[in-house]
C-alpha cells in the first residue's frame, strides 16, 4: 500500500507546518527560502535585465506554487493554495466591489468601467479560464455581486427605510440565498447499481438486444462443428457478437434501435443511462433529466435541483426590482421627466453616486437573469430540457423524440413541479467492462 499526501516517509502523519514537496520529500514551512536554485537563477536573470527562458519560469513559478502553503491540523500537514480552494474564486472578490465603488467617482469612471469590464472578463475566460474542466470564478462572481449589492444597499439605503420594507428586501436576499445553496447539492446523480454481468445487468436492456446465457449457450451448441469448423474467423466474429449483445453494446450500422443503446451506454459511468437522463463532463457523472451544467451555481442542473434552481432565479429578480426601486426612490424622484436630470447630478455625492452604480449593475444582472427564466418557462411549458432541445437541432430522430414529450402546457408543469419523469432510480452499471 503507497504513502498518503498527509504521511512521511515512515508512514506518520504530518504536523501542521509540514509537507511532502513535489520530489517527494519532507519539507517544513520555515525551508520557504532554502535550497531554491530555480527560483534564484530566474531572480539573478532578472536583477540583470537579461531574459527567462519558458522552461525555467516554469520550474520557478512550479517551485514558488509547492513552497506557499497554510498550515492545517489534524495530521494533514500544511497544504498549498490550489489544495483548500480554486484560486480562480479569488479575482471576483476583488473586481466586483472595487469595479462598483470605481464607477462611482465620476460619470465618465462610470462609463469606462461599465463599457471595458464585461469585455475583460469574456477575454480572461478565453485565455485562462476556457480549458479548465471546472472553475469556481463565474460562481465567485456571482455570491460576490449579491452580498456586495447588498452590502451597499445595507450601508447607503437602510437608513431612509421603512422597517418593513428593509425586512421585505433582507427576506428576499435570505432565501435567494438558501435557494442557491439548495440548488447547488443534489442534481439527481444516477445511482449504480453493482452488477455482475450474468445477473442484473440483462434486465435494464432493450427486449431485441438481449441474448441471455442460456441463449447463448444454445446458439453455440446448434453451430458447433459447423461455422466454427470451416472458418476460425466466422466462430470469433459469433462469440464477439454475443459478447457485444450481453454487455448491450451491439453495433450494427444504419440500426436505429443500436444507435439508441449507444447513446443509452455512458463510457465513463459504465452504465446504461435511463430515459432523458444525460452526462455531465464537467462534473463527471451522469444525471437524471439533465438541464445543463450551470458556472453560476458550479453544479448540474437535473431532476433534484431543477426547482430549487428556478425558485433561486426567480427570487433574485424579484429581488432585484424590489431593491432597485427602493433604492431609487432614496435618491431621486420616480418622475420620468426628472430621471435622467436626478441621475447625472447623483454623481456629485459619493452616497448617491454609490447607490446609483449599484442600482444600474443590479438591473443589468436582473435582466440577464430574467433572460435565462423565460429560457427556462419556454423549456418547461414544452416538457424539455435545455439538453434535449440543443441535441434536437443535430438529427431527425432526436427532434421527433422532443415533439413526442409535449404533452399540453398544464401537464407539462404539474410534471415538472412534481417530478414524476426522471426520477431518480438506480440504473445497472459494469465496473470492470
Amino acid at each position: 500500500m503507497g504513502r498518503g499526501q498527509d504521511e512521511d516517509e515512515e508512514g506518520q502523519p504530518l504536523c501542521c507546518c509540514e509537507y511532502m514537496n513535489e520530489s517527494g520529500d519532507k519539507s517544513h514551512l520555515l525551508a520557504l527560502c532554502c535550497d531554491c536554485q530555480e527560483v534564484d537563477e530566474a531572480c539573478d536573470r532578472l536583477l540583470k535585465r537579461q531574459t527567462v527562458d519558458k522552461e525555467k519560469f516554469s520550474k520557478a513559478f512550479s517551485v514558488v506554487k509547492d513552497r506557499v502553503r497554510i498550515p492545517t491540523f489534524f495530521g494533514a500537514g500544511a497544504k498549498r493554495l490550489d489544495q483548500l480552494l480554486d484560486t480562480t474564486a479569488i479575482p471576483p472578490i476583488v473586481i466586483v466591489p472595487a469595479w462598483i465603488y470605481l464607477a462611482s467617482i465620476h460619470i465618465i469612471a462610470a462609463t469606462i468601467l461599465f463599457s471595458f469590464v464585461p469585455p475583460l472578463i469574456l477575454l480572461y475566460h478565453q485565455l485562462f479560464l476556457r480549458h479548465r474542466r471546472r472553475t469556481q470564478f463565474f460562481m465567485s462572481w456571482g455570491l460576490t455581486s449579491v452580498f456586495s449589492i447588498y452590502g451597499f444597499f445595507y450601508f447607503y439605503v437602510s437608513s431612509d427605510l421603512s422597517v418593513t420594507e428593509f425586512t421585505v428586501t433582507t427576506v428576499l436576499f435570505v432565501f435567494t440565498l438558501m435557494a442557491f445553496f439548495k440548488s447547488k447539492h443534489g442534481p439527481g446523480v444516477v445511482k449504480v447499481e453493482q452488477a455482475s454481468p450474468n445477473q442484473n445487468f440483462f434486465k435494464v436492456l432493450p427486449e431485441s438486444t438481449i441474448v441471455t446465457e442460456s441463449d447463448a449457450n444454445l446458439q453455440r451448441r446448434n453451430h458447433s462443428g459447423s461455422d466454427c469448423s470451416t472458418s476460425d474467423n466466422g466462430c470469433a466474429s459469433e462469440k464477439s457478437h454475443e459478447t457485444s449483445a450481453l454487455i448491450g453494446r451491439e453495433q450494427h450500422s444504419g440500426s436505429e434501435a443500436t444507435n439508441q443503446e449507444s447513446e443509452d451506454w455512458c463510457d465513463v459511468c459504465k452504465l446504461l443511462k435511463p430515459e432523458r437522463a444525460g452526462h455531465c463532463r464537467t462534473c463527471g457523472h451522469c444525471v437524471n433529466r439533465l438541464d445543463h451544467h450551470c458556472v453560476w451555481i458550479d453544479s448540474c442542473i437535473g431532476v433534484g435541483n431543477h426547482r430549487s434552481f428556478l425558485l433561486a432565479a426567480i427570487l433574485f429578480v424579484f429581488g432585484g426590482v424590489v431593491g432597485g426601486y427602493q433604492s431609487l426612490s432614496t435618491i431621486c424622484s420616480l418622475r420620468l421627466d426628472e430621471l435622467l436630470e436626478c441621475c447625472a447630478v447623483s454623481f456629485t455625492n459619493r452616497r448617491t453616486a454609490v447607490i446609483l452604480v449599484s442600482i444600474i449593475y443590479t438591473a443589468l444582472a436582473t435582466i440577464c437573469v430574467l433572460a435565462l427564466l423565460v429560457q427556462q418557462f419556454h423549456l418547461i411549458t414544452h416538457n424539455w430540457t435545455y439538453r434535449e432541445r440543443k441535441l434536437s437541432t443535430r438529427s431527425h430522430r432526436h427532434r421527433e423524440k422532443l415533439f413526442e414529450l409535449d404533452r399540453g402546457l398544464l401537464t407539462n408543469w404539474v410534471d415538472f413541479l412534481l417530478m414524476r419523469q426522471g426520477e431518480d432510480k438506480p440504473s445497472i452499471g459494469l465496473t470492470n467492462v
